[in-house]
């Protein structure tokens, strides 16, 4: 048996998935592995985008070439529950 290889790319088939995928590397990654899923995405929906040499301005342009758009939403906090020890 033999394995096909792995590719993300092509793993990456609908809009729902590419926007999970770039969701987690905007949340956890950094300027590399953004420009890499930069080029993933791309190649998801078979489009070329300019060199992404991390600026904001071409982020922009890459997301609006992507079909995506960036919008403003309030985070969630979580308060922390400290329990108050009291002294007998």
């Amino acid at each position: 048996m033999a394995f096909k290889p792995f590719s993300i790319p092509k793993t990456l088939n609908t809009d729902a998935r590419r926007l999970a995928y770039l969701n987690v590397v905007l949340e956890e990654g950094n300027a590399a592995e953004l420009k890499d899923t930069l080029k993933i995405l791309a190649e998801s929906k078979g489009i070329t985008l300019p060199e992404f040499k991390g600026g904001v301005i071409e982020f922009l342009s890459a997301m609006k070439n992507l079909g995506f758009e960036l919008r403003q939403r309030a985070v969630q906090t979580h308060k922390i529950k400290r329990k108050v020890y009291k002294r007998h």
